[in-house]
């Protein structure tokens, strides 16, 4: 496990590397069509002890498939970070909840947790590389501040958006990739 973990974050540092040197970021993407219901089933399954370690619980009732073309390396990277940042950032019950919609040829991901909101000071800084909305929990973490805007530079390369909004009781991320209609 570990040693697949370090040739992951090998292959990770390398594609981020250049994409950081390409503006537009596609000669490092691997396009190829995938299920993306089946991926992010097996990243749940995977982060499960990280996740309880945090006292949340996932939701994710989708059982249709739903393909998409997109790097499904670096896209799982995507959704990892969403997923590891909804566990140790919910609160009350913890509740973290994933859904895949729609939008014609765009697939998009959400991930909603439970908890506070992000000041509207804050949601327009997240993106950038080494802000960090809460300080202090950073601090306690060991939080650079650099996850969303990997996720940023990931979208954009793929020709995509993502963002983030408040609802009454928790936090939506989300990111679109091409699908099928």
């Amino acid at each position: 496990v570990i040693l697949d973990e370090a040739e992951k974050m090998s292959k990770l540092i390398s594609k981020l590397m250049a994409l950081m040197r390409n503006d537009s970021g596609s000669e490092i993407l691997d396009i190829e069509r995938y299920d993306i219901t089946e991926q992010i089933g097996r990243i749940i399954e995977q982060k499960q002890i990280l996740i309880e370690q945090c006292g949340a619980k996932t939701e994710f009732s989708q059982t249709e498939s739903v393909y998409v073309w997109a790097d499904e390396f670096l896209i799982e990277e995507v959704f990892v970070n969403f997923l590891v940042n909804a566990a140790k950032y919910s609160s009350g019950d913890k509740l973290i909840r994933v859904y895949i919609e729609r939008k014609g040829k765009k697939v998009r991901v959400c991930v909603y947790n439970r908890g506070n909101g992000i000041c509207s000071e804050d949601m327009n800084n997240i993106w950038r590389s080494f802000y960090r909305a809460d300080k202090a929990r950073s601090r306690e973490s060991s939080s650079c501040g650099l996850g969303l805007s990997v996720v940023s530079a990931i979208i954009e390369a793929h020709g995509q958006s993502c963002g983030a909004y408040n609802e009454t009781d928790g936090v939506v991320f989300w990111f679109e990739v091409d699908g099928e209609e």
